[in-house]
């Protein structure tokens, strides 16, 4: 006697199709989730790197007003709290004469787990008659570290 069940061979093959569609399925949720973790520490990254960049600018843009900037440091000597992160900043003298300053300065930006350090070398130069301040821009680096 032979059997013939053709519902079993039938539940069998449906079994096995949703077995893999789960699969597949999982595999893409997990590929999404990682996509999506990815995107969220680039933006981070992004941000950290900018929060930093505004550092160098604040102090570019206080060296400009005021060529002598020992007169107004301490207004960074604490972090200060910027776009959701905060920034820690250093400026140090590196030469200085009567008309001309070269600065070396570190800013540190912090945002959520991340940190970016960028370290700019400048030169302030006065210009007579007016006084007024031209600044370039020496070196731009970025410290590489542990995100």
């Amino acid at each position: 006697m032979q059997l013939n069940n053709r519902h079993g061979h039938v539940m069998l093959l449906v079994m096995v199709v949703l077995a893999v569609v789960l699969m597949l399925g999982s595999n893409f949720l997990l590929l999404t989730n990682r996509t999506k973790a990815r995107t969220i520490l680039n933006h981070h990254q992004v941000q950290v790197y900018y929060i930093a960049d505004a550092g160098v600018e604040m102090v570019l843009a206080r060296l400009k007003e005021n060529f002598d900037w020992q007169a107004w440091a301490q207004e960074f000597n604490t972090p200060v709290d910027f776009n959701g992160g905060r920034i820690k900043i250093k400026v140090q003298t590196v030469s200085k004469t009567k008309d001309q300053v070269n600065v070396k300065i570190t800013s540190e930006g912090y945002y959520k787990q991340g940190k970016k350090t960028l370290v700019v070398k400048a030169q302030l130069q006065k210009l007579p008659p007016s006084d007024s301040v031209t600044i370039t821009i020496l070196s731009w680096k970025e410290k590489y570290g542990v995100f």
